[in-house]
């Protein structure tokens, strides 16, 4: 159980620290890598929802645990689903089909991400 809420506190601060990021505006030494780095959230999906802290949780989390960031990625994709099943969105499909691509690559490749 404790390890659920270590879990839960890495993704509460990942969150904050998320949006203390995005609050002090888009600076040209933020460099983004991982899981959030190679899909880019279009505008239209980041405003509804908090799928940007989500995937930086599964970056962070995905050394450690690659399953967990895979399911984290997984949620990402279906609260995208739900908000634009068309893909209708500016971007959209580009970062649906990019978010997929991630998902569907072997676990045991994961690590050299």
């Amino acid at each position: 159980m404790a390890r659920v809420y270590t879990n839960w506190e890495r993704l509460v601060r990942a969150t904050l620290e998320r949006e203390q990021l995005r609050n002090a505006g888009p600076g040209h030494e933020r460099r983004p890598s991982g899981i959030s780095g190679a899909v880019q959230l279009p505008p239209s999906l980041g405003r509804a929802t908090n799928i940007d802290a989500i995937l930086q949780a599964a970056d962070e989390i995905q050394a450690e645990n690659p399953h967990v960031a895979r399911i984290l990625c997984e949620q990402a994709y279906g609260m995208a689903q739900n908000l634009d099943p068309n893909s209708e969105g500016r971007g959209v499909l580009q970062f649906k089909t990019g978010l997929m691509s991630v998902i569907k690559v072997p676990l045991h490749k994961h690590s050299l991400l």
